[in-house]
């Protein structure tokens, strides 16, 4: 996988500094040369206007091609063969990739094709933000993180030469390590994964990496509950895709807010973690809300309804009909004094024996209202459901977003039947 050393180069007076990182320093008024230096990439790629191009792409160059000049020079001298000098000597592609000055959005397109394009599929970047100039270090983290999903490409350091730190009696100026908050993004995408489609796995991969690392790394404050609270995010998530309605409502909607509670303690002490801080009252809150110890009760499905609605908001229109399905049989056993678990099948049948007197004039002409209503939102039901399970294999199959439509209205419908009061008809 080749690593490739990303950076930008304006048309400032760059004054040398000794740039330090770790044991190694290198005097350039060049960040570019140390980054080399330091990190030692196969390809040095850096993007410039055609003033930056006159200013410094020639002086640039000279101190790119004086490092491999070093290299080789010293690799000859302790080596015997010329098989063996190939092998010892490290070849830099240096690439001045021209850019427009970015004056309008058009130009920061432009920015954005040139920088996409000079990057290999599959590439391990050292990205350098040191002389990026307006917006340029900004653009190319945004492109960077696209191309991460668009072409596998890797990040493996951003870093940033601080000359505006350096020593004033020395003139060392330190380099930062600014790969850290990259995370950010990555917590951002987690985040709103979860909290717009109830997606937890990206989230919990997060946390459970960072607990991990506060023992791989030795950190003075090691993680006690994070990968704990990750497995009941995920738990929780997994249950509302697969409908484990019981599980959800009397195990996850308990434990994942006792879990995130517990991990407050290591998000108030792990800086890494400080992110999911944000989200940890709101996750739990949402969880918290969906809690009751008998789902099969009216105030356990007035719970369902909400359960309804919250896979509705989350794009899980298949999951919500299969709820909203189920809820109808348990609401409708309890308004005729029937138990809903051991009465079920006879519960539904009846619903499906309301639902094809529709057909009948002279049976619909006997329902009232309520019961019509009734009946006709059972039949809608049972019609979308079928339609979904069978993936349209069958006469007649529903559009897609006829179908969505159609799930939608219904599970909404189903929600507002269940959830109404006792006294209410039905």
């Amino acid at each position: 996988m080749e690593r490739v050393l990303l950076s930008f180069i304006g048309t400032g007076n760059y004054q040398p500094c000794i740039y330090v990182w770790g044991d190694h320093r290198c005097k350039t008024p060049y960040f570019q040369e140390a980054a080399v230096r330091f990190f030692n990439p196969d390809q040095c790629l850096v993007l410039m206007t055609e003033m930056a191009q006159k200013k410094h792409g020639a002086a640039l160059r000279r101190r790119i091609k004086r490092i491999v000049y070093q290299r080789s020079k010293k690799a000859r001298a302790a080596c015997n063969s010329k098989n063996a000098l190939r092998k010892r000597i490290k070849r830099i592609v240096y690439r001045p990739v021209s850019i427009p000055d970015g004056r309008n959005e058009d130009e920061l397109w432009a920015i954005f094709s040139a920088l996409t394009d000079c990057i290999p599929e599959g590439a391990t970047l050292i990205v350098d933000v040191t002389h990026g100039f307006r917006t340029q270090p900004m653009l190319a983290l945004a492109a960077l993180c696209y191309l991460r999903v668009a072409r596998n490409v890797q990040i493996e350091r951003i870093i940033y030469g601080a000359f505006e730190a350096r020593h004033p009696d020395t003139s060392e100026a330190p380099v930062f390590d600014l790969t850290p908050f990259l995370t950010l993004i990555d917590w951002s995408v987690a985040a709103h994964q979860f909290i717009h489609y109830g997606q937890a796995n990206d989230l919990a991969r997060l946390i459970r990496e960072i607990h991990r690392l506060t023992y791989v790394e030795q950190a003075q404050v090691q993680a006690q509950h994070a990968a704990t609270a990750a497995s009941w995010l995920e738990g929780f998530a997994r249950a509302l895709g697969l409908v484990r309605l019981a599980e959800v409502m009397t195990e996850h909607a308990l434990r994942l807010p006792e879990a995130l509670e517990r991990m407050r303690q290591d998000v108030d002490q792990i800086a890494r973690l400080r992110p999911f801080g944000l989200l940890l009252d709101i996750t739990a809150e949402r969880a918290r809300s969906l809690h009751h110890p008998d789902p099969l009760s009216l105030d356990g499905l007035r719970l369902q309804a909400e359960l309804i609605r919250h896979l509705l908001n989350y794009g899980l229109v298949q999951q919500a009909v299969t709820v909203a399905r189920e809820a109808i049989v348990t609401r409708y056993a309890l308004d005729l004094g029937r138990d809903p678990l051991q009465e079920r099948e006879a519960v539904e049948h009846e619903l499906g024996r309301l639902a094809s007197g529709l057909q009948d004039p002279a049976v619909r002409a006997g329902y009232t209202p309520e019961t019509h209503q009734l009946a006709e939102l059972w039949n809608r039901l049972t019609n979308v459901r079928n339609d979904i399970n069978h993936a349209g294999m069958r006469t007649n199959p529903e559009t897609t977003n006829n179908l969505y439509r159609l799930a939608s209205e219904c599970a909404e419908a189903a929600a507002n039947w269940i959830a109404r009061d006792a006294h209410q008809p039905e």
